[in-house]
């Protein structure tokens, strides 16, 4: 038994605080910046979005202070098939909390482009989803555990039914034309169900709305090949006892891209979210977008979290029908 220091002391209890505040809610979704790199978790209506074949991955260091990793890593595929108006994704995340507790989550999205003339469209989406997660019950460390400023090898908690797994849905819908996109999307339908057996172990409902316009600033006067944009948009989500509202701005010069966003609800009291300011930078080569974003943290935990880290990376492959007749793409950041 190794003695630990008032700082380890500290850190524990309050990752063990969170764990279990977490178990209690049955857990809240993981933490992504760059959620327009991952559109699919986004809402199912984005796929297809961009009327290509699209492959994406996202990987996300959060914390990186504290004690074990908090890393999710998200792959995704999508497609649009214009024949039939048809988005159709599959997308996989692993969640892992710090070798405390990991969830893994498998998808599949569908979407159906509707015209309401102008060009503008109307997108919903529906999400088949299964959903496991396991809590690591020997690398917990419990207040009973802790004597003298050393840690005993053996607690009184009972940490029975530490895994498990089920089925879930989404629905979701999109407007958008060349200028704006609007959506919302409810996550974790089988919540709603209460005749289900193991009710407590759903992931808590999950309502969330986002939505952007962008700004052309491009000099009419001449032509040019490079992309100049400014995109404003914003992304509110509430799950359980969880309110949280992202703003954000984007400047696009091809192939650069300069992106800030705000996070947090700081006027409104009994809220469940951490406020940070996010910086975000990306390049695209050709077919391919990459991008890196930091989170830094506004509250008193900046010197013991060390932010957070994310980056992405996105393939569009034009179909074979892009040549013959443009599709109209959601104009949302890719990144």
């Amino acid at each position: 038994m190794k003695p630990i220091n008032k700082i380890s002391h500290v850190i524990l209890i309050t990752i063990l605080l969170n764990l279990a505040y977490t178990c209690r809610l049955a857990a809240q979704d993981p933490q992504l910046s760059q959620f327009y790199s991952t559109p699919l978790y986004l809402g199912p209506s984005f796929a297809g979005s961009t009327g290509m074949t699209r492959v994406g991955m996202n990987v996300r260091a959060q914390w990186i202070q504290l004690p074990g990793s908090f890393i999710t890593t998200s792959l995704y595929a999508d497609k649009y098939i214009d024949k039939y108006k048809l988005g159709t994704g599959v997308s996989i995340m692993y969640d892992d909390a710090g070798g405390l507790m990991s969830s893994l989550y498998l998808a599949t999205q569908y979407s159906y482009r509707i015209s309401l003339g102008n060009k503008a469209y109307f997108v919903p989406g529906i999400q088949a989803q299964y959903f496991s997660k396991k809590i690591n019950s020997e690398a917990l460390i419990f207040g009973d555990q802790i004597f003298n400023g050393e840690v005993m090898p053996a607690s009184i908690e009972n940490m029975e039914n530490n895994k498990y797994h089920h089925f879930d849905f989404a629905l979701s819908g999109l407007v958008f034309s060349d200028r704006y996109w609007f959506g919302f999307t409810g996550n974790h339908l089988m919540k709603i169900n209460q005749n289900l057996p193991d009710y407590q172990d759903f992931a808590s409902l999950l309502i969330s709305a986002y939505g952007g316009m962008t700004f052309d600033l491009n000099d009419s006067r001449h032509i040019s090949r490079s992309e100049k944009s400014l995109t404003g948009t914003f992304y509110y989500k509430t799950q359980d006892q969880m309110h949280q509202l992202d703003l954000g701005v984007y400047l696009t010069n091809h192939p650069y891209m300069l992106g800030v966003w705000y996070r947090g609800l700081p006027l409104v009291s009994n809220t469940y979210n951490k406020d940070a300011i996010t910086f975000l930078a990306g390049i695209q080569f050709g077919s391919l977008s990459i991008a890196y974003s930091y989170d830094l943290t506004l509250s008193r935990l900046v010197n013991s979290t060390g932010g957070s880290h994310e980056i992405s990376a996105i393939c569009k492959i034009p179909n074979p029908t892009g040549r013959n007749r443009r599709i109209h793409a959601v104009p949302c950041p890719q990144f």
